[in-house]
């Protein structure tokens, strides 16, 4: 069941909900909008959203992304410095868009999670801010999962448009997984994938960009502000590093195939969906 609330709901409740928590605000998660609710009315701050957690960086387990998605209520805790935030991101409708109702309460000094174990509360800090970074990552290759690329990803498109910059996205699969899962089994798969993992992270990034598993055989690089012949000069570097990618098994020499493909936009409004399939369809054999 659907469980969009409406802003007329929202401000008839709003005395009571300003009262249970400490920060009420409206964000629109994929423009990284904020409206905070001060002085009975909701104003827009001048900083995206995520400037709140003062870390100078996009959230990484952007729940509120998820609750817009999925349409559901979703909870979380979220370190601000040395202090715990407890937040409840609810799906929130406007007449012309949909948006998230954030409520968030500074939980530190509640005596049954903290007081009670203060001892604990350096080694529970570090529980928290581990859990939040392994929910975005992949098991096996410690990548980025799928979670993250449907977070960020609309984020990227978004701000190339905003900032007339180009923007490029690259796929690497491995074609011949499901025949080598078959063969050899399931662990001789994982490893392959997490050796390949480790050749994929060695490419040279910049701080905005990011490499994420994107399904069972299939990763994505997301080059933001690359020129297309910047790509191509970084995607022959990339091609010459799976060539020489080999792996064994039981002293077996397995060979592998891999394919390739890439799709670069400047200034061109394209949904994530979209994109992704593009680059899918640009996908070749690398020979």
């Amino acid at each position: 069941m659907k469980k969009y609330l409406t802003l007329e709901e929202l401000l008839k409740k709003i005395d009571l909900i300003t009262k249970l928590y400490h920060v009420v605000r409206i964000v629109d998660p994929v423009h990284k909008e904020a409206f905070f609710y001060e002085n009975r009315q909701f104003t827009q701050q001048d900083l995206p959203c995520y400037s709140f957690w003062e870390k100078n960086k996009i959230c990484e387990n952007c729940i509120s992304i998820q609750a817009l998605e999925e349409e559901e209520v979703y909870a979380k805790v979220e370190l601000k410095k040395e202090e715990a935030y407890l937040i409840l991101s609810v799906p929130l409708q406007l007449k012309d868009r949909k948006v998230i109702l954030e409520l968030m309460q500074n939980v530190t000094k509640e005596r049954v999670l903290f007081d009670s174990i203060d001892h604990f509360k350096e080694e529970l800090y570090l529980l928290l801010k581990n859990r939040n970074k392994n929910i975005i990552k992949n098991d096996v290759t410690k990548l980025f999962n799928k979670r993250y690329i449907y977070e960020r990803l609309p984020f990227d498109i978004l701000c190339s448009n905003l900032r007339e910059e180009s923007f490029c996205l690259i796929m690497v699969r491995i074609d011949n997984l499901k025949e080598i899962n078959k063969n050899y089994g399931q662990s001789c798969g994982d490893k392959i994938l997490s050796n390949l993992a480790n050749v994929l992270v060695k490419q040279k990034l910049m701080e905005d960009q990011w490499v994420a598993r994107y399904s069972a055989d299939t990763f994505i690089f997301v080059l933001n502000n690359f020129t297309q012949e910047q790509s191509k000069h970084w995607m022959e570097n990339l091609k010459k590093d799976i060539k020489k990618f080999n792996f064994q098994w039981d002293k077996n020499c397995i060979d592998m195939m891999f394919s390739m493909g890439v799709y670069s936009t400047f200034q061109v409004n394209i949904s994530m969906e979209e994109l992704l399939h593009r680059v899918e369809m640009s996908l070749q054999r690398i020979e």
